[in-house]
């Protein structure tokens, strides 16, 4: 699973939502959504944006973390053998 760590950049280096959008165009909507929901998808627009706003690269803001795709698999799995 590819998620965001806009929540995590954005704390660390003391950035309001209100900050980033101005910076971005994005809306505040936007950017507390994806702030908020680290797995939402993002279009390649948005993030380059992002990346450019803040001076990161992009797997500064995206990472691939499969330990959630495989617990949501084995439950998964574990629903249909009927555990």
């Amino acid at each position: 699973m590819i998620r965001n760590n806009l929540d995590e950049i954005m704390w660390r280096r003391k950035i309001s939502v209100k900050d980033l959008s101005e910076r971005t165009g994005l809306t505040s909507a936007r950017i507390s959504n994806i702030k908020n929901h680290p797995t939402t998808n993002i279009t390649t627009d948005t993030v380059a944006k992002l990346c450019k706003a803040l001076g990161i690269a992009i797997q500064d803001l995206l990472i691939f973390d499969d330990s959630e795709e495989n617990s949501e698999s084995k439950i998964e799995l574990a629903h249909l053998a009927g555990f």
